[in-house]
C-alpha cells in the first residue's frame, strides 16, 4: 500500500530530531482542537493521524528539485 504525507523535518546539526506530519483533523481523535488552523497547530507527531494524500482522487502533485552545482539541495512537493 502507497502512502503520502506532507511533512516537516526537524534537524539541529544534520541530526534528526522529529518528523511532524500535516495533520488529518478529523481523524485524529486524540487532539482537543483548541490550537487547529492559521498559524497554530497543523501538524502531528503521530503519523496514525496524518494526512494521506495518496488517498485523495485527481490530486496534482508537482515535484520542484533544486540543485547547486550539481547538487541536491532542496526537493519542494506542491499539492494542487
Amino acid at each position: 500500500m502507497i502512502k503520502e504525507y506532507e511533512a516537516k523535518i526537524i534537524e539541529e546539526d544534520g541530526i534528526l530530531k522529529d518528523i511532524l506530519y500535516k495533520c488529518d483533523k478529523e481523524k485524529n481523535i486524540e487532539c482537543n482542537k483548541r490550537n487547529c488552523g492559521g498559524e497554530f497547530c497543523n501538524y502531528t507527531r503521530d503519523k496514525r493521524y496524518a494526512t494521506d494524500f495518496a488517498k485523495t482522487k485527481d490530486m496534482q502533485v508537482i515535484e520542484t528539485k533544486i540543485y547547486v552545482a550539481n547538487k541536491l539541495v532542496k526537493t519542494i512537493i506542491d499539492y494542487k
